[in-house]
């Protein structure tokens, strides 16, 4: 068990899919591909133990995709994460003042 590490690598997967603009609505149909490519590629090897082992590891991933791409699925993390500097001063600049701060830094206190 390494949590430390699972959300640092979590965190790079998290920006790498903002990046490919991924939404998190797509994790639902995605998983479901994943377990059935699973299934129909492992045969008997996939049973009961095996499937629930992978819904708990897809589950904390889905999770945590979800909580990343949601707070980063704005237009100011989009330009932060791609390094396009023109994107990022144009959606600070349509921002509202009293947004621009929350939509750099989102944060929710409640997942701490």
């Amino acid at each position: 068990h390494q949590p430390e590490r699972f959300y640092s690598e979590l965190f790079e997967l998290v920006i790498r899919h903002i990046r490919y603009g991924v939404r998190s609505e797509f994790l639902n149909p995605m998983g479901k591909a994943i377990f059935s490519v699973f299934k129909e590629t492992l045969g008997d090897a996939w049973d009961d133990k095996a499937e629930q082992a992978w819904k708990e590891v897809w589950k904390r991933v889905a999770t945590g995709m979800a909580r990343g791409l949601n707070l980063g699925g704005n237009s100011m993390t989009h330009g932060l994460v791609s390094g396009n500097v023109d994107e990022f001063q144009r959606a600070v600049a349509v921002a509202p003042r009293n947004r621009r701060g929350a939509g750099v830094c989102p944060s929710d206190i409640n997942s701490l």
